[in-house]
């Protein structure tokens, strides 16, 4: 397989490899890719959750559980934020 990498991404690559963490160039590109496929799989279940919040949230309007702007936004900003925390 032949990958054209961007100057930038040439450096690192370099780098990475001459510091010893990696094998060899395969053995980055794993390593890499098992970092994409965890990420993606992390957000598969964060966009679940998502969906999950809006189906409640539908429910609960549907049964006239509704509250104010502010009250939701404050929410909201609270739940981002937690999000955010973990994320790092």
């Amino acid at each position: 397989m032949t990958l054209l990498l961007s100057p930038e991404l040439q450096v690192f690559l370099d780098a990475q490899l001459q510091s010893g963490k990696y094998k060899s160039v395969e053995d980055l590109y794993i390593t890499a890719l098992q970092s994409f496929a965890d990420r993606e799989k992390y957000l598969q279940g964060k966009r679940e959750e998502l969906r999950e919040a809006v189906k409640l949230g539908t429910a609960q309007a549907d049964r006239g559980e509704k509250m104010d702007g502010e009250t939701a936004m404050a929410n909201f900003r609270q739940k981002l934020e937690q999000w955010r925390s973990a994320e790092v």
